[in-house]
């Protein structure tokens, strides 16, 4: 198939065909992470060992965890205030990472006696 003929199946622009089998749109759109992906890996692990502990965590407790982490590395990361990032970034970092924000709730005693037992 053309690329002519595909820009038009697909109603694509032929220019984006053209860069995109030249290999030119490789790279992800938009301003770059702050964090490396396996440094967000690692956050991700943590917050999910704490959260399987039974205490979730809030935005500002993770906002806590990521600082003290780029703390504990050395990392002075310009466009965050003494190392302390925004609710923006937080917000991001959780819809990239796909978590959820869950609130605890307290148990039933009934409940409370079973766990205890086990």
């Amino acid at each position: 198939m053309s690329k002519k003929l595909a820009a038009n199946v697909y109603k694509v622009p032929r220019t984006t065909l053209v860069r995109r089998i030249l290999g030119r749109n490789i790279g992800k759109t938009g301003h770059p992470t702050v964090l490396t992906a396996e440094e967000e890996r690692l956050i991700t692990e943590t917050l999910g060992i704490v959260s399987h502990w039974g205490s979730p965590l809030t935005k500002p407790n993770i906002r806590d965890v990521v600082k003290k982490d780029l703390d504990k590395q050395g990392k002075q990361v310009r466009i965050f205030r003494d190392n302390t990032q925004g609710f923006d970034f937080i917000d991001s970092f959780i819809k990239r990472n796909n978590l959820s924000i869950r609130l605890a709730s307290n148990i039933k005693r009934s409940r409370s006696v079973k766990v205890v037992k086990w």
